[in-house]
C-alpha cells in the first residue's frame, strides 16, 4: 500500500502537515521581493528608489464598491462609445473566445490574436479580424483586452517582441483580465503610462458559462476615471463591475477569492470521499448537505459534474494551482500565515503532477479517490 501511495502522490508534491512548515515555509518560487499589493509606479517588485524620494510601501486595503447602472453612470465614455469601437483582443481560450464574441455581438470591430491561431477560427467566422501579433491587434484600437494564462505570458504580450506596447496609442485603455501577480500588473501599468495609455487589472469570476452569457463579475483595480471610460465595453461582458481600488487590487481580490473557491471544492471532495468510503451514497450525502448550513452555490453547481465524472474544463486545474501559488507568494511577502491554503495547494499540485492539469479543477477529487480506494459517483455502490 505504501508503494501505491508513493506512486499516486509524488515525493515532490507530498503534504507536510507540520504547523511550522505549513505556516512558515517559503513558496517553491518566490518572485516578489517587496510588498505585493502596492500602489503606483514607485512600488514595483524591484523596489526601485527615485532620486531624492523614498519608495512608499503600502499594505493591502480593499475598498469594495459595487457598480451598477443605477450608481455609476459613465460621464466621460471612450470617444464614440455609442458608435462601434475598434477593440484589440488577445487570448482567445476558454474565457477569451466567448468574451470576444460578445464584443462582436455588441457591434464593435474586434481584432484578435492568440498564440495558437486555430483558436481564433470561430471568431474569424463571426467577423473578427485575426492579427499576426499583439502589436498588430493593438494598432488603432481605443481599447485592448487581454486574458492570458500567467504573468510571463502577459509580460510577453505587452513588452515582448511585437508586443502591444509598440503600437498602443496615447489615450487607449488596456483591460487585463488575466489572473497574474499584482506586482507584475503594476509594472505593466507604469510602462503603459509612459506611452500615454492607461491600464485596468480586471480579473473575472463566473467561469465559461458566465463568459458565454455576458454575466461575468469583474474585480477592477486602477484609476476610477479610466474605469468610468471603459465601463460601456465592460457592460457587454459582465453583470457586475466591482471597483477594488488602485492598480493591483483587483488582482488582490481575485487571488483571495480563488483561495476560498479552491478550498471549498477540495474540502467538499474530501468530505464526500470520507462518506462514500464509509458506505454513504453521494446522492444521500448531497441531500444532507443541501439541507444544512454547509450548502453553497458553488458546490451545488459543481457536484453534478463530480458525481458523473465529467471534468470538462470550465476552469483548468493547472490554472487554479497557479493562482494558489500566486496567493501564497503574496501571503509570504506580507508575512501572512495561510496553513489551509498551503495544504490545499499541495493537493492540487499532486493532481497536476498526475497529468490532470488540463481537466476542470474539480478533478482534484480523483486524486483523493485514488488514495482512498473509492469513487464519488452517483448511481455507483460505495462498495464498488
Amino acid at each position: 500500500m505504501a508503494s501505491t501511495r508513493a506512486a499516486i502522490w509524488p515525493k515532490a508534491t507530498r503534504i507536510t502537515f507540520s504547523a511550522r512548515s505549513v505556516i512558515r515555509s517559503k513558496p517553491a518560487s518566490r518572485k516578489i521581493t517587496s510588498a505585493t499589493f502596492g500602489s503606483g509606479c514607485i512600488s514595483q517588485v524591484e523596489s526601485r528608489k527615485l532620486k531624492g524620494r523614498r519608495t512608499e510601501r503600502f499594505r493591502l486595503q480593499l475598498k469594495i464598491v459595487i457598480i451598477s447602472t443605477f450608481d455609476f453612470r459613465p460621464s466621460t465614455p471612450l470617444e464614440g462609445a455609442t458608435m462601434p469601437e475598434t477593440i484589440g483582443f488577445i487570448g482567445t481560450g476558454i474565457m477569451g473566445q466567448p468574451m470576444a464574441l460578445n464584443l462582436l455581438k455588441g457591434g464593435h470591430r474586434v481584432s484578435v490574436y492568440n498564440r495558437t491561431r486555430a483558436k481564433t477560427g470561430a471568431l474569424e467566422q463571426a467577423g473578427a479580424r485575426v492579427a499576426a501579433s499583439p502589436a498588430e491587434a493593438a494598432r488603432g484600437a481605443s481599447v485592448v483586452m487581454t486574458i492570458v494564462s500567467d504573468s510571463a505570458a502577459i509580460e510577453e504580450v505587452v513588452l515582448g517582441k511585437s508586443g502591444l506596447i509598440e503600437t498602443i496609442g496615447s489615450g487607449a485603455v488596456l483591460i487585463d483580465s488575466s489572473t497574474i501577480s499584482p506586482a507584475v500588473s503594476r509594472k505593466l501599468a507604469c510602462h503603459l503610462a509612459g506611452k500615454g495609455a492607461a491600464m485596468l487589472d480586471a480579473p473575472v469570476t463566473g467561469s465559461k458559462h458566465g463568459a458565454e452569457k455576458g454575466e461575468l463579475t469583474f474585480m477592477i483595480g486602477g484609476d476610477p476615471g479610466t474605469l468610468e471610460r471603459a465601463l460601456p465595453i465592460l457592460k457587454l461582458l459582465g453583470k457586475k463591475h466591482i471597483y477594488c481600488g488602485q492598480n493591483g487590487l483587483g488582482l488582490a481580490a481575485k487571488l483571495a477569492q480563488n483561495v476560498i473557491q479552491s478550498t471549498m471544492v477540495e474540502i467538499f471532495c474530501e468530505g464526500f470521499v470520507l462518506a462514500t468510503k464509509a458506505g454513504v451514497r453521494p446522492e444521500t450525502m448531497m441531500e444532507i448537505i443541501q439541507g444544512s448550513m454547509a450548502r453553497a452555490a458553488l458546490t451545488d453547481f459543481k457536484a453534478p459534474f463530480i458525481f458523473r465524472g465529467d471534468f470538462t474544463p470550465y476552469f483548468p486545474l493547472k490554472l487554479m494551482h497557479k493562482d494558489l501559488e500566486l496567493a501564497m507568494e503574496a501571503a509570504f511577502a506580507q508575512n501572512i500565515p495561510m496553513p489551509a491554503a498551503a495544504a490545499v495547494k499541495e493537493v492540487y499540485g499532486a493532481a497536476k503532477a498526475q497529468g490532470k492539469g488540463d481537466l476542470d479543477y474539480t478533478a482534484v477529487v480523483t486524486t483523493l479517490e485514488e488514495l482512498a480506494g473509492t469513487k464519488v459517483r452517483a448511481g455507483v455502490s460505495p462498495a464498488q
